[in-house]
């Protein structure tokens, strides 16, 4: 056989291609809808593409007009407590009652995502500021015990204030954020 020969010979042809692809269209089909149902769905499923994206944005990123008062008036109370910190404990207990009941307010009106995790960082904000005044009262125990202490555990001291002080600002600075 010369070269020419081989070439003339047809080894795949449209007819075996429809052969093969026939019975197996003849299944899908069989299982699929109609095209004209196909298109149906992907326009209903598109559409609920969209509002769903619509739906988790505004979850993320909308914050609501009651949430941002209430946790306006919390975190104001909060940062009136900051400078009742090394006040007497009847002034500082009046003020964090307060404030926990203008939180948990703030955390009854959150609705969306974006409300709870400023509510959350309310929380967290008075709780460091709790802590805080914990601390100082701890000391205040220690001092009046006549509780030996070294200088080393000063400078400890001065580093945790400086650190709460940070994570407080941190705290504050977050939920002003998320108020805009």
């Amino acid at each position: 056989m010369k070269v020419r020969e081989l070439l003339q010979i047809e080894i795949w042809s449209k007819e075996t291609s429809r052969k093969i692809l026939d019975p197996i269209r003849k299944i899908l089909f069989w299982f699929l809808p109609s095209r004209k149902t196909l298109k149906r769905i992907g326009i209903v499923f598109g559409v609920l593409v969209v509002v769903l994206g619509v739906i988790v944005v505004v979850e993320v990123s909308w914050l609501t007009s009651g949430e941002r008062k209430v946790a306006s008036a919390a975190l104001a109370e909060i940062d009136a407590m900051q400078g009742l910190v090394s006040a007497s404990s009847n002034d500082f207990e009046a003020r964090d009652r307060q404030a926990k009941e203008t939180v948990k307010a703030a955390e009854r009106v959150a609705w969306t995502s974006r409300d709870k995790v400023a509510a959350f960082g309310l929380w967290s904000y008075l709780n460091e500021t709790e802590n805080a005044r914990d601390e100082i009262e701890m000391r205040a125990v220690a001092q009046q015990r006549n509780f030996h202490r070294s200088g080393n555990s000063q400078e400890l001291d001065r580093k945790s204030d400086d650190l709460s002080t940070q994570i407080k600002l941190e705290y504050r600075s977050t939920v002003l954020k998320l108020l805009r």
